[in-house]
């Protein structure tokens, strides 16, 4: 029977830079809500690409370039239920906007600003880590 080393290589260490909210074009995010999931999943880099999950907290996720360390993305399992109930701004905002869905001729970008709001959460509730941390791929 092969081993996890055998079939993914070596067990190495990536680096994860901080996140440079300067960085960030809010016309390049990509946002995907899956309602059956309750997951929101958020990419910096326009497109979804590779990268790595990496946990930050209850439910949280970094998605980590595995080659450079650079963050593309962020996951949030259990939006609804566990997640908006913890920040009651952001909730009543999604509350509101949840009928509109069906009728907002852009809702990607009534998403991508959600999705600004969410990384400035990230990064003042330390998700978005400020100082570089390794992680194990």
């Amino acid at each position: 029977m092969a081993k996890v080393k055998d079939l993914f290589g070596e067990h190495r260490r990536i680096v994860v830079n901080p996140l440079d909210l300067d960085a960030i074009d809010p016309h390049k995010l990509w946002v995907h809500y899956d309602p059956e999931a309750d997951s929101l999943v958020i990419y910096l880099t326009g497109v979804p690409v590779r990268a790595v999950s990496v946990e930050q907290g209850d439910d949280t996720y970094m998605k980590v370039n595995p080659a450079n360390g650079q963050i593309v993305g962020f996951h949030v399992e259990a939006w609804a239920r566990k997640f908006l109930p913890a920040h009651p701004d952001l909730q009543a905002v999604w509350c509101k906007m949840q009928p509109d869905q069906a009728t907002t001729p852009d809702w990607s970008q009534v998403f991508r600003m959600l999705a600004l709001w969410l990384i400035f959460i990230f990064k003042a509730e330390n998700i978005a880590s400020p100082t570089p941390h390794l992680i194990s791929a």
